[in-house]
């Protein structure tokens, strides 16, 4: 098969032509994922959705074009290195066409000058200029300032560059909630906004009806919504629910005019 589909590979960089002939043939929400022409788009995905393999296969599409740069975030070094293993399966599956000039558990160089870079979430992230491409992986569990050291790093190629933001719901609160509730969604027309996906278990056929049941009766309600059905629901850990904390602020409250650092002195 991929004698066959090399050129056009190389060429059109498809990644639903790539997971093809690595003999992951894509459902059919994971093909309109790969195919999506947005710039921002944002998965809330269920467990064993095939995040991690999606993840793969966009950086490895990406890879194809000449010195791109991909950078991939997950919340530890485990979850970077499976990207990595995930990709090294489809290059060999494919026949290794591109040639790697240096290759490690978290960071790759190929002949074309293309790098793709995993990366944990921490301050270390900071440095990169303008990739083309970044995956934030498991992104519920990446703390918002990590999300906000990544984002300027495409300031200058704003115009190309493209943001995934993958996870499945982990609370109410933090950037990945905010993006996929509040965040404006994808205008084909502008291309602004975000395209948003949401994959329950329903939606994976990998996933059965009998082996739900058997998570529904062996877990708490609240972690099965939100690892099956992609609901942003209140943590076991949280004392008063977000709704109640957000109710107790009132933004409308006008401020005294005082100066709080010269005791107390109104503000001219």
């Amino acid at each position: 098969m991929f004698d066959e589909l090399q050129n056009d590979l190389l060429l059109s960089t498809s990644a639903v032509a790539i997971s093809t002939a690595a003999d992951l043939p894509p459902d059919d929400w994971q093909a309109e994922f790969l195919q999506s022409p947005a710039q921002q788009i944002i998965l809330n995905n269920c467990r064993q959705s095939g995040k991690t393999t999606l993840t793969a296969v966009q950086a490895y599409a990406q890879s194809l074009l000449p010195k791109s740069l991909t950078l991939i975030c997950s919340p530890g070094l485990r979850q970077s290195t499976e990207v990595l293993l995930k990709i090294n399966d489809i290059e060999d599956s494919l026949g290794n066409p591109l040639v790697k000039l240096e290759d490690s558990k978290l960071s790759c160089v190929y002949e074309n000058g293309s790098r793709i870079i995993c990366l944990p979430a921490t301050h270390t992230i900071r440095g990169y200029s303008a990739p083309d491409l970044i995956v934030i992986d498991e992104a519920a569990w990446v703390p918002d300032v990590i999300y906000g050291s990544l984002r300027p790093m495409q300031a200058t190629n704003a115009d190309t560059a493209r943001i995934i933001i993958m996870s499945t719901p982990h609370g109410k609160l933090g950037f990945f909630h905010d993006t996929f509730v509040k965040g404006k969604s994808y205008d084909p027309v502008t291309g602004d906004g975000w395209h948003k996906f949401m994959v329950t278990a329903d939606d994976c056929p990998r996933i059965t009806e009998e082996y739900l049941a058997r998570e529904r009766a062996d877990t708490s309600e609240l972690m099965f919504r939100q690892e099956y059905y992609c609901e942003f629901v209140e943590t076991e850990e949280q004392v008063f629910g977000t709704d109640f904390i957000e109710a107790a602020f009132d933004t409308d409250v006008e401020t005294l005019g005082y100066d709080m650092t010269s005791d107390l002195a109104p503000l001219e």
